[in-house]
């Protein structure tokens, strides 16, 4: 069973309707024993990085993500939490990539916040990139960004580069929105659930 941590009341189902698709089962949780026994475990993200962190906290859960050993998504803001710091509201992260989330810079002929649809650029291989092609388009939403580090395996460029994608162990995040972009993105979600235990994968 695929978990989505689920503490802020933020509407997703169209990324469990995405999940069912895909012919896998869901539920939304914030129970311990829930998300610690899931398969998989989604970190969705909608709204500001100060109220998502402290909602984690709030549920008592960000020790328990800390420590989960199965294979963990971020999407969007959910991605953003994976990494140490924020600069939206100054906020302390989970601290599971290396990196911090900045605003996007003001550049001439790019409007902020990004929103539309705009194309991936693979930088390393892993097991997300299975049957995707390049500068596939991608749907993003969003005013900040991690720029290109250590764990980052795609990126989109908005005036300026940034990670789309990252990857390291058990732990990966999207900055866009995959249950809003199509069948491309459909691919890389089902890539995500069709990953075996930690311990069968190292990351890049």
């Amino acid at each position: 069973m695929i978990a989505i941590i689920d503490v802020t009341g933020h509407n997703v189902t169209s990324l469990v309707n995405s999940i069912h698709h895909l012919g896998f089962d869901c539920m939304l949780t914030h129970s311990h024993e829930k998300i610690i026994n899931a398969s998989h475990v989604i970190l969705p993200g909608v709204g500001t990085a100060v109220n998502a962190m402290q909602a984690l906290h709030d549920y008592d859960l960000v020790k328990l993500i800390q420590q989960l050993h199965q294979p963990l998504l971020g999407i969007c803001l959910g991605m953003q939490r994976l990494f140490e710091y924020s600069e939206e509201g100054s906020v302390i992260g989970l601290g599971l990539l290396k990196g911090n989330v900045q605003r996007l810079p003001k550049i001439a002929g790019f409007s902020l916040p990004h929103i539309g649809w705009n194309s991936l650029h693979w930088s390393h291989n892993s097991l997300l990139q299975k049957e995707i092609d390049s500068d596939s388009y991608l749907y993003f939403m969003h005013g900040f960004a991690v720029q290109p580090v250590e764990s980052t395996i795609a990126t989109c460029h908005y005036g300026t580069n940034f990670s789309a994608i990252v990857y390291k162990n058990n732990v990966c995040g999207m900055q866009f929105h995959p249950e809003k972009s199509s069948m491309v993105v459909l691919k890389l979600l089902k890539n995500f659930l069709t990953w075996g235990a930690y311990e069968n994968y190292t990351g890049y």
